[in-house]
């Protein structure tokens, strides 16, 4: 919207089962960038961001978009086999993303964030922070805290440094 409330544009996500978009920042460069979650199914197996197609099933995605709301690229960030949440995003001084998903149902030994698969025990329910690339495409770090150790954090803020603050709700505060 304009600042008198005029309607500039509007998009849509097409095709998913479902798609649901939980943050919108926009980087330095003036590019809109999407964060959420979507479910495909057999009957809807992709969903689309303009010439972008994605089809992982369940996962948490960023989508690219030009000022005036063109799509420039998408991709999945992590995925999961049951439940998978798109909890918080932000973009760090250098334009870095920083993501905070929540995964249930990954298959056993591990999750996968941005095609890496990483090794874990616990009850299968798990917090990740992770920090990409101004892309995307290149995870940086990733930490990963089992629900029985860590209960879903509130927010989190990066600081000018880069550094990632988070604030938590209950259970045990990660070392």
């Amino acid at each position: 919207f304009k600042e008198d409330g005029t309607l500039i544009w509007s998009k849509s996500i097409t095709t998913a089962t479902s798609a649901i978009l939980t943050d919108m920042e926009i980087n330095s460069r003036g590019r809109i960038i999407l964060y959420g979650t979507y479910t495909t199914s057999s009957a809807n197996p992709n969903v689309n961001f303009g010439s972008s197609r994605l089809s992982s099933g369940r996962a948490v995605f960023i989508a690219f978009m030009t000022p005036n709301g063109n799509f420039t690229a998408a991709r999945d960030l992590a995925t999961a086999s049951t439940f998978i949440g798109a909890l918080d995003f932000k973009i760090g001084p250098n334009d870095e993303l920083f993501a905070y998903i929540y995964l249930n149902g990954f298959s056993a030994g591990g999750y996968t964030i941005n095609s890496t698969v990483s090794p874990v025990t616990g009850t299968g329910f798990i917090n990740v922070f992770c920090k990409f690339d101004s892309t995307g495409r290149r995870l940086e770090w990733h930490q990963g805290y089992d629900l029985s150790d860590h209960i879903e954090t509130g927010t989190m803020a990066v600081e000018p440094n880069g550094n990632l603050l988070y604030s938590f709700r209950a259970g045990t505060q990660p070392s």
